[in-house]
């Protein structure tokens, strides 16, 4: 077989009807119609990104105007005039490329050839593919005939980046925007086209080749020719290798590691992608595409799913069920912001400078919202508990305060209050809080000192002590019983026997907090380590829960009072 006969993929597949060419459907229609209703514009600029479909638009828009069997709005591509416009040898089809003919010399031969009627077509077509690259001087001499062509003459520009052409010249021509194909109209393109050429490829594969192509129909079909004689049957693995990227997996296990702060298992997967030499800028970019995709499952998974492979769909419903889609967006900001400054496609300096900033961050990120959520779980439970007990804040500073500031609440407020909390869901428990605790004792304590006076501490339980009537001489007399005896905190430590002893879920967790718990005569002592501000609350669940742990541990202690270390210094200081 001669080599020189071989015709490229892309060339070979090249639409040469309107209805063949795919992703284009807005500006298909534009042209279409105004063949149908006969108002040709004199001069028309195709607009985007390369391998959209332009330059072959623009001849088969040559072919419409020219066609001697003109099927609606379609060529018939058998006549003489169509056969010669694609050979290339039709006159009045003039195709100038204006990066090798940029001069004001080449616009001025196509100034005075444009007066010239057409010799065999209704329509001189001038396509100039490329017009940006003109020079300034190239423009403006092109500015009258655009403006004021001959009749029977149709200029059809064509440009990557219309920025780049004068106001000018925009103003005079009719605007044609090319899009960026979809992924998945490529891929089915893909898929015919392997069909044809007895291509046995996976799909998996295709639909990487599609979304690699980033909407240029024509570089997905190089790259399918490009590796189609890699193998008899070619995998996505084929297609890592030929083009030294990544896995779906190597993505996978950066953005989980990241969210994770495993900032060890980061290093790993950098130092992978560095050994096998992974194109930096590829992998940034569908790395950001994945990133992208997550965010978009969390908000609509219906729309896009259809157009995920089962492995991603896993995958995000893992990411979005154990992080904070929050979490997903800042990474895919702090990624995107390095994506765009990358030249070298194997420096990989900015991409791990950029992800050592977003780990860091991201620790300082969990450890502020975990505080305000822990705040705002405390204010909930204070709150929660003064509704269903019918407290408010007014009520506090009346007569019943007094039972609290001395801890004998009466019994029947025991119950209650520690029911309710006894049934807090496992969220709304107070071991799981450790901020803001400090607020609520100085709060209680503002209160106490601010309406209770000392000699006033004369408190009835209802429920459990029979009038008990507390007079400050006999505290003065406890306290100085507690001197002579001269409490040992040395004494054997019962915090797990009585741990045994609770089955209150709460007070439980309470309990098992304290460093140890010491038991003196028929006094027990709770020591807690008060820099961990969770101890508070603690403390303050068993304050208000004495009745009750005296109730557990009755069968084997017998406990007259429980008290905390700091009431032992207190006590010795009076």
């Amino acid at each position: 077989m001669l080599l020189v006969n071989y015709i490229s993929l892309y060339r070979k597949y090249r639409p040469l009807k309107f209805s063949e060419v795919i992703g284009q459907d807005i500006s298909i229609r534009i042209l279409t119609n105004s063949i149908l209703r006969g108002e040709i514009f004199h001069a028309y600029i195709f607009n985007g990104t390369r391998g959209t479909g332009k330059t072959t638009v623009a001849r088969i828009l040559a072919r419409a105007l020219n066609c001697l069997n003109l099927n609606g709005f379609e060529p018939c591509n058998e006549c003489y005039n169509c056969k010669a416009i694609m050979n290339s040898s039709f006159p009045d089809v003039i195709e100038i490329d204006a990066a090798s003919n940029r001069g004001i010399n080449e616009i001025r031969e196509i100034r005075d050839n444009v007066k010239l009627s057409p010799l065999k077509g209704r329509y001189k077509v001038y396509i100039i593919d490329e017009v940006h690259m003109l020079t300034i001087e190239a423009f403006n001499a092109l500015l009258k005939t655009l403006e004021e062509p001959p009749k029977n003459v149709v200029f059809i520009l064509a440009t990557t980046d219309i920025h780049k052409v004068p106001i000018t010249i925009l103003s005079r021509c009719q605007q044609i925007e090319f899009k960026r194909v979809d992924y998945i109209l490529i891929f089915n393109h893909l898929k015919n086209i392997c069909q044809k050429e007895n291509i046995i490829i996976d799909d998996d594969a295709l639909i990487y080749i599609a979304k690699l192509a980033k909407g240029s129909v024509r570089d997905s079909i190089s790259i399918l020719e490009q590796i189609k004689n890699i193998s008899e049957h070619i995998t996505l693995n084929d297609i890592f290798k030929v083009f030294s990227i990544y896995s779906f997996e190597l993505i996978k296990n950066y953005i989980y590691y990241v969210l994770l702060s495993d900032f060890k298992e980061v290093v790993n997967i950098i130092n992978l992608i560095r050994l096998n030499a992974v194109n930096i800028y590829n992998f940034l970019y569908n790395l950001n595409m994945e990133l992208k995709e997550i965010i978009y499952y969390y908000f609509n998974p219906d729309i896009i799913q259809e157009n995920l492979t089962q492995e991603q769909i896993k995958f995000y419903k893992f990411i979005i069920n154990n992080f904070d889609i929050k979490l997903v967006y800042e990474l895919l900001k702090s990624l995107n912001s390095v994506l765009n400054f990358y030249k070298n496609e194997n420096d990989y300096y900015l991409f791990e400078i950029q992800t050592i900033f977003f780990i860091f961050s991201l620790n300082k990120y969990m450890r502020d919202s975990r505080d305000k959520v822990e705040g705002m779980k405390l204010e909930s439970i204070k709150a929660e508990v003064m509704k269903s007990e019918g407290i408010k804040l007014e009520d506090i500073k009346t007569e019943g305060i007094k039972s609290v500031a001395s801890g004998c609440i009466r019994a029947e407020s025991i119950d209650q209050i520690d029911n309710k909390v006894i049934n807090f869901n496992q969220e709304k428990m107070v071991n799981e809080v450790n901020s803001n605790v400090d607020e609520l004792v100085r709060d209680i304590r503002s209160i106490i000192s601010s309406h209770i006076n000392e000699d006033n501490l004369n408190v009835k339980n209802e429920k459990n002590v029979n009038n008990l009537n507390i007079e400050k001489n006999e505290s003065i007399e406890k306290i100085e019983s507690y001197e002579s005896n001269d409490l040992d905190v040395n004494k054997v430590d019962i915090k797990n026997n009585i741990l045994n002893l609770i089955s209150d879920k709460h007070l439980y967790n309470a309990i098992k907090a304290a460093d140890k718990v010491i038991l003196n005569n028929d006094t027990l002592i709770f020591y807690y380590d008060s820099s961990k501000k969770i101890n508070q609350t603690y403390k303050y669940l068993i304050k208000i829960s004495k009745e009750k742990i005296r109730n557990y541990l009755r069968s084997k202690y017998n406990i007259n009072d429980i008290i905390f270390e700091e009431e032992i210094k207190k006590k010795t200081l009076i």
